[in-house]
């Protein structure tokens, strides 16, 4: 093969090394954007705060149920409550 025609085959493959290089790069991306998001700091806090008063409002009323402090419609509803938040933060 002349020389010639070994440089032109080798530029072609770097043409298409960079393709594939570009188009792995461009796969990577997308899947890293749909299989792992990242979350920002600030939706974290709020969900551990959003948890974290959940949590005390379930003690504070089984204490409270546990004294019969409160009615029973009070304590179902409350609980309900919780639930439909649980409902809407699993769904996000």
């Amino acid at each position: 093969m002349s020389e010639e025609r070994l440089a032109r085959i080798e530029h072609r493959l770097d043409e298409v090394r960079d393709l594939i290089s570009e188009e792995v790069s461009e796969l990577y991306a997308r899947i890293e954007a749909e299989v792992k998001p990242r979350r920002r700091w600030y939706e974290v806090y709020r969900r551990v705060i959003l948890w974290t008063w959940i949590w005390a409002l379930v003690i504070a009323t089984g204490i409270l149920a546990a004294r019969e402090l409160l009615p029973p419609y009070f304590v179902t509803g409350l609980f309900d409550l919780a639930g439909n938040t649980l409902k809407t933060e699993m769904a996000k």
